[in-house]
């Protein structure tokens, strides 16, 4: 559940990623391997991002793609279950 967390902290990351390959390879902050590079990284943040928003709609939807994921896990169960509306029986006051 806490993957939608990482996204900020994941673009300090990149910048890291970044530094390491301009000081590895010698390459330019600006040249076209690196932007390209730059570019594929932003790009698969991006597509992995838009694939996870429908599992963040809200905390049932989130749930219960973490019940598919993780099907013997009794905390997800526990909140999966208090989440689930409260009915009112018929034979309840």
């Amino acid at each position: 559940m806490a993957d939608r967390y990482m996204y900020i902290p994941s673009i300090g990351i990149s910048f890291v990623r970044l530094g390491i390959s301009q000081a590895a390879f010698g390459m330019a902050i600006w040249s076209p391997r690196l932007i390209a590079i730059t570019m594929l990284n932003a790009d698969s943040i991006c597509r992995c991002t838009r694939a996870q928003v429908r599992h963040w709609h809200n905390s049932r939807t989130l749930l219960d793609h973490a019940l598919a994921v993780y099907t013997k896990n009794a905390v997800v169960h526990y909140l999966w279950a208090s989440t689930t509306p409260k009915t009112k029986h018929r034979d309840s006051p």
